[in-house]
């Protein structure tokens, strides 16, 4: 009898060794054993974005690695679907992996989740991870309505922002029924881009998650009758605005460029943007004339956010690990804030920060012309998927 027991116990071990074997560096590993394999190495880093995203990674996160670990941080730019092939012939011919860590396009996640070519379970080894985040947000749960499943972390974010002309606005809202209010005592003052630009999409679905959870409309198998029900609320509240807004809501910008002259001649009073730093920035380069202020958030504010993910054939998944932290680190995250070329939000959780960290958060931001960071991050909820906004985009060409 105990030799039956001998023999299946190690016939056990052996199975999950080789069960273990395809993740080549095994995360039973401690968080300074993941610190001393991975320091002093090079990170491959690949990524999908335009030249501000290289320069945050060049000048805030590599400097940092090289400080704390004296990890050499090397870029490589490529498409989404380029990495996604490349993948999967390294899949295919059985390659070792050239990437330690990919910065992806959303729309892409799916594919690459589906063949099996992300490290499974990444989010359980990254300290900052577990630190910073609450687990409830459902950014760190889907992505387009595909489930993360722990294999890709929010790295940088964007969210929709308000501003306003002070020399022509007097009365200023707090709450999406004072926004109304001050839309009726000044009709024209305010309109938004079309739904099928990526600012009016913004707009719409932060009116339509004032009414409905995040959560809820993101639900699995909702039909088009179960989400015209769920945003009639918001197409009510957009319906009633709607002959108060400028061209008495017949006429919707065609892009930001356009809902930009309107502000900048005159002609509306308030201007929205998916940079907090849009104000600032139009001042800095005299695009605007005047100081524009900041809005408080008037409720939900939606939320774009970039995503990092770990190769399933990186050769150095503890420095991969290792750069994931840095860049959730309060030090790297809190300096976004002010990140002029970047123009991106932290990502972490306000909710997970001291009242020390909040005030060190706090103290980034950069002019009078930009809101206060905590006030805007506790507002932030997650991207109507794609499928579902085709359906509300359609009720909202019908109703307007």
């Amino acid at each position: 009898m105990k030799k039956h027991l001998i023999i299946l116990l190690i016939v056990s071990s052996l199975f999950l060794l080789t069960a273990c074997e395809g993740q080549k560096v095994g995360y039973e590993k401690s968080w300074a054993e993941i610190e001393k394999s991975g320091k002093q190495s090079i990170v491959m880093l690949c990524y999908d974005g335009d030249d501000s995203l290289s320069d945050w990674l060049e000048k805030s996160v590599a400097k940092k690695l090289k400080e704390d670990y004296e990890i050499d941080l090397r870029l490589t730019r490529l498409s989404s679907g380029d990495m996604l092939d490349y993948l999967l012939n390294c899949k295919k011919t059985d390659s070792r992996g050239e990437y330690d860590i990919i910065i992806f396009d959303n729309d892409k996640f799916s594919e690459l989740k589906s063949n099996d070519v992300l490290y499974k379970d990444a989010t359980l080894y990254i300290k900052n991870y577990r630190k910073y985040f609450s687990g409830k947000h459902l950014n760190l749960l889907d992505i387009n309505g595909t489930s993360i499943d722990k294999m890709a972390v929010p790295i940088s974010q964007s969210q929709l922002c308000f501003f306003y002309n002070d020399d022509m606005m007097t009365e200023i809202p707090e709450n999406m029924e004072e926004f109304k209010a001050v839309l009726f005592a000044n009709k024209g003052a305010f309109t938004y881009p079309h739904p099928s630009t990526e600012l009016g999409r913004a707009f719409v679905s932060s009116v339509i998650l004032e009414f409905v959870d995040d959560s809820k409309i993101n639900r699995d198998g909702l039909t088009k009758d179960d989400i015209k029900k769920l945003i009639t609320p918001a197409m009510v509240y957009l319906k009633e605005i709607s002959p108060h807004l400028f061209g008495s809501g017949k006429y919707h910008p065609k892009n930001s460029r356009e809902l930009d002259l309107l502000f900048k001649e005159g002609y509306i009073m308030m201007n929205i943007s998916m940079s907090h730093l849009a104000a600032k920035n139009k001042v800095a380069n005299d695009e605007y004339p005047d100081y524009p202020k900041p809005l408080n958030p008037l409720g939900s504010s939606v939320s774009e956010v970039t995503y990092a993910a770990i190769p399933y054939n990186s050769t150095n998944k503890s420095g991969a690990i290792l750069t994931i932290n840095t860049i959730l680190s309060l030090d790297v995250q809190k300096r976004l804030y002010s990140n002029s070329n970047y123009e991106k939000l932290p990502c972490i959780d306000i909710e997970m920060l001291n009242k020390d960290e909040i005030k060190a958060l706090n103290k980034e931001k950069p002019s009078k012309t930009v809101i206060t960071p905590s006030k805007l991050l506790r507002t932030k909820k997650h991207k109507i998927r794609d499928d579902y906004w085709k359906i509300i985009e359609i009720e909202w060409e019908k109703i307007f």
